[in-house]
């Protein structure tokens, strides 16, 4: 972590903060355990009436739709698989944590699904680490934004208007607003909330890139990878008010680390595009 950085010193600059999801946690575990039961995963999702909607609403859509109406949770688990089951979990309980929804919010939230789905993207065309894991890095990359919009809409709309002057820009902001950048407080929150060493480091580094020399392979090709769908993101504009033109892709630490040449990383934002362009409904309804 950067030099001088404490966890607890992030959390109690933060005050009030957003418990731990704990219906995600256990649908996780259970969807992780050998042992784990379709009957004993709707019996948890169903203790949170926000994620059985969602879940549902889901399997109910145009992109599962098989021409029977999805009325338990249990027809529902079968319908949409453990994949995106899991997704659908994560991104309903992190959607919770947000006290506002307006404009600013909803491109928070398009940029961080954007992430997710880059991320998984990009897991799969190098084959190195695993698509959920990178989908799940890239689905929390911003919950240090939303913890920061959570403490102030004003303060956070100034910092997401400075994006279109850059990177450097909007994290020297929030820094002086805040104390902190979003990733420092971002993995604060992740690692009080128990998260995986890995998802941690990946959160705080996926800006700067700024991994110990003993980092392992697994965090450094996690953190290249959500640094990079970030960089998709940007590039595309997806989340962002203004249209970015900061750099080539190929000039990413996360592209350089992953010795990615511009044909390939042209192929990812086709295949970004596309994907983006059928999921979004589900995501972002």
């Amino acid at each position: 972590m950067p030099m001088n950085l404490n966890f607890r010193n992030v959390i109690e600059s933060l005050g009030d903060l957003p418990p731990t999801p704990v219906i995600a946690v256990k649908a996780l575990q259970i969807m992780q355990d050998p042992n784990g039961s379709a009957n004993k995963l709707a019996e948890i999702i169903a203790r949170d009436p926000a994620v059985s909607a969602r879940v549902l609403k889901t399997a109910n859509s145009p992109l599962f739709y098989t021409g029977n109406h999805v009325a338990t949770l249990n027809h529902a688990i079968v319908i949409l698989g453990e994949s995106r089951l899991r997704h659908l979990v994560l991104e309903a309980s992190l959607r919770g944590i947000n006290k506002h929804f307006g404009v600013y919010e909803r491109m928070l939230w398009e940029n961080s699904i954007g992430c997710a789905i880059a991320a998984r993207i990009i897991a799969n065309g190098i084959a190195v680490i695993d698509p959920e894991e990178a989908f799940l890095a890239g689905l929390f990359s911003n919950i240090g934004r939303i913890i920061m919009n959570n403490h102030s809409r004003e303060q956070y709309r100034r910092i997401a208007d400075a994006e279109v002057l850059g990177e450097s820009a909007s994290h020297q902001l929030e820094k002086e607003l805040y104390q902190f950048t979003h990733a420092e407080i971002g993995a604060a929150v992740l690692d009080r909330w128990n998260f995986p060493a890995t998802l941690v480091q990946c959160i705080l580094h996926h800006h700067d890139f700024a991994l110990p020399d003993d980092c392992p392979e697994e965090v450094c090709t996690l953190t290249a990878t959500v640094n990079l769908a970030s960089g998709i993101c940007r590039h595309l504009n997806v989340g962002y008010r203004l249209p970015h033109s900061e750099g080539e892709l190929w000039t990413l630490p996360g592209a350089r680390a992953l010795r990615l040449e511009e044909a390939r990383l042209n192929t990812f934002c086709k295949e970004f595009s596309e994907s983006f362009k059928d999921e979004r409904a589900v995501y972002l309804a």
